[in-house]
């Protein structure tokens, strides 16, 4: 009668099992890395909120703060940041904040109402009339966003080609198909300036916001990069200038076409 012979385990099929048992359990580890990773922004954001409740708006900064270096760069967060910095009188930092969440949403009433606030509050004012209505037109303009600029570009630009194509193929076209392209054309040149207009807005560094310092509450803004230079003009927080040249700890910037100068980096917050 043969005897039975002992159950014995192939080395490839150890290897197997131990693959499986690897893989599964770093599935599992990766679930709860994502798991972790989705709930913390949530918890800095509620403990920023209730921050703001109670009236702990450094707090709430602080945490609303946290998440825009992570990256959670929402209007909404952004809308938050600039609350708290305001309700915290940090005018520059508000300020800065809100102008960055209207690059995300430029039709937000609300965030128009605060930013208005806000800049009722800075002492500088911009002192050419005309300036400031061209600041105007170019707000009006931004109303509108870049993809919607773009997409009314495509459109309208792809029509006014049609009403020179199509006599082409159908010379019973040739009676109407002049009538649209006057306002086709004036499409295509606005929504041309709106793309302009978000170009020169919404471009990295190319604006800044004074923010207050902890040895003074206004910039001096000289004739030169350089402490040795003159001054020739101060700026207040919340304030918005362009900039024109960078240096290593210096900032060329405009506040008007007559206002401009060389004030330390430290004073402005880029946008």
């Amino acid at each position: 009668m043969p005897s039975a012979r002992a159950s014995i385990t192939r080395p490839g099929g150890v290897a197997r099992h131990v693959a499986l048992a690897l893989a599964v359990l770093l599935a599992a580890m990766l679930v709860e890395a994502v798991a972790a990773a989705a709930a913390e922004p949530n918890e800095i954001l509620d403990a920023g909120n209730a921050a703001y409740r109670r009236g702990d708006y450094a707090a709430a900064a602080t945490a609303y703060e946290e998440l825009r270096s992570a990256g959670h760069g929402s209007a909404d967060l952004l809308y938050n940041l600039g609350n708290a910095y305001l309700k915290g009188d940090d005018l520059g930092r508000a300020i800065a904040n809100y102008e960055r969440a209207l690059l995300l949403a430029p039709r937000d009433s609300d965030l128009r109402d605060n930013l208005d606030l806000a800049r009722e509050r800075c002492v500088d004012k911009a002192p050419d009339r005309s300036l400031a209505l061209l600041g105007l037109a170019s707000g009006a303009l931004r109303r509108v966003t870049p993809n919607e600029w773009a997409l009314a570009f495509v459109c309208s630009y792809v029509l006014l080609l049609a009403t020179w194509v199509a006599p082409t193929f159908r010379p019973s076209a040739r009676r109407w198909a002049g009538v649209p392209r006057l306002p086709l054309a004036l499409a295509v040149a606005l929504s041309l300036i709106g793309l302009r207009a978000w170009s020169e807005h919404a471009r990295p560094r190319s604006r800044a916001v004074v923010v207050a310092r902890s040895h003074t509450s206004e910039v001096t803004v000289r004739s030169g990069p350089g402490e040795n230079y003159i001054g020739e003009f101060s700026l207040h927080p919340g304030t918005v200038v362009r900039i024109i040249e960078e240096r290593e700890g210096w900032l060329k910037i405009a506040f008007s076409p007559s206002l401009r100068g060389w004030a330390e980096t430290n004073g402005f917050e880029p946008l």
